[in-house]
């Protein structure tokens, strides 16, 4: 499964256009965590199955008009995936609290956005966080894709389960 991963387009539905084009084989799934719900009305994703959850600046430009919940487990391809935003949790100073939550919620794959800064890491159940958990925890934070960074992530699994994250940008 190749599932497109992008945040915080402000904007810029050109961006999550291209972001989509780019992509090798067109994305199983796209999965939006906040800021520029609206952009996704202006992207043609059919055959693609979309997932999103609303971001701070959606609740302040959409007015309270979405059915984007602000956070959402949802299961693809065997994973349980946690997204969110993420400005509620303060990741902006740190991720860690969230890590915690997605940890005690059982989750493969915790999704955020909110700083406009790439992120990956694959938690063991063996860390330096103190965090219980019973196999790997992966986190991406996929940048910002209506920011001059322009980045984007991707998550790609295969028939044996293995989980592979990545970023990308359109600058590249």
């Amino acid at each position: 499964m190749n599932i497109l991963v992008i945040s915080d387009s402000h904007g810029e539905p050109k961006r999550i256009k291209e972001a989509i084009r780019l992509q090798i084989k067109r994305p199983d799934a796209l999965i939006f965590l906040g800021d520029g719900l609206q952009d996704l009305d202006y992207c043609d994703t059919t055959g693609i199955a979309v997932y999103k959850v609303c971001g701070n600046c959606d609740v302040l430009y959409l007015n309270f008009m979405t059915d984007a919940p602000d956070e959402q487990i949802i299961n693809l391809d065997g994973l349980r995936i946690m997204m969110k935003h993420g400005d509620s949790d303060g990741v902006k100073l740190t991720p860690l609290p969230l890590i915690r939550r997605a940890a005690e919620n059982k989750v493969d794959v915790l999704l955020f956005g909110h700083t406009h800064k790439r992120l990956e890491m694959t938690i063991l159940p063996e860390n330096e966080f103190s965090i219980k958990l019973e196999k790997p925890l992966y986190v991406m934070n996929p940048g910002a894709l209506g920011k001059s960074e322009q980045s984007f992530g991707t998550i790609s699994t295969d028939s044996s389960g293995r989980v592979l994250l990545s970023h990308g940008s359109l600058l590249e």
